[in-house]
Order: C-alpha cells, then sequence, then structure tokens
C-alpha cells in the first residue's frame, strides 16, 4: 500500500539529530497556533519548515511552520505571514550573530480584506 502521508524538514535553524528529526517531523502533539491567545509569548529554542504531502487532500502539498520551546512544547501554523515574520526575526537575529533561544509574541489581526483573521509574530 502507497504511503499518501509524508513530511519532510525543509529547513530548520538548528541542527537536528536523527531522533530530534524523527520527533520534529510529527505533528501529532503539536497545538496549533491560531488557538492561541492573541499575544501569547513563546521561547523559541527550535524552529523549522515542515514540507507535508498528504495524498487524501484536494490540495495534498502544503507547509507547516513548526516552533519547539526549551521545554520541549510545540506549536505549529500553516499561516504564510507568520512565517515570513519569524524569518526575518531569525535573518536579523543571525546577521548580529545572536544565538539560543528568544521570545515572540503572537499577533492576531483582522484582514484587510475582512475575510477573518491572520496571524504573525513579533520579537517580544
Amino acid at each position: 500500500m502507497e504511503n499518501t502521508f509524508k513530511t519532510e524538514i525543509n529547513y530548520c535553524n538548528t541542527e537536528l539529530t536523527v531522533k530530534e528529526k524523527i520527533k520534529f517531523k510529527n505533528l501529532n502533539d503539536s497545538i496549533a497556533i491560531n488557538t492561541l491567545e492573541n499575544g501569547t509569548i513563546l521561547t523559541v529554542d527550535k524552529w523549522g519548515v515542515l514540507q507535508i504531502h498528504n495524498g487524501k487532500l484536494d490540495e495534498p502539498d502544503y507547509q507547516n511552520v513548526l516552533l519547539v520551546t526549551p521545554e520541549g512544547n510545540k506549536y505549529h501554523t500553516s499561516s504564510n505571514s507568520f512565517f515570513m515574520a519569524l524569518s526575518d526575526i531569525q535573518s536579523e537575529l543571525d546577521e548580529a550573530g545572536e544565538k539560543g533561544a528568544f521570545d515572540i509574541k503572537i499577533v492576531k489581526k483582522q484582514s484587510k480584506n475582512n475575510s477573518g483573521q491572520f496571524i504573525t509574530c513579533t520579537l517580544a
């Protein structure tokens, strides 16, 4: 039987061991960021982008951003605006030579075209 579900790590801000990679790709114990309250602060120890293929969906290929806290709690979102903001934060930290965990604040904003909320983040 063909596996219709596959997850690959496209990016991670740090090196992962084989066991960490296996855990990182599994979203079963991950919390959706859109369920968090606006203004929630998360400490990001590791983060990355997962490329997911689910052959049972109409649009089978998509990406999720995954955050891991120092305690090992995992949070995910498919929000592109969140990814862009987090990527910008990481780029600036990298340019400054700052390593290690950092705090972000979850920001939920009303869409300008009034089609609901979008999720992004800022450095806390």
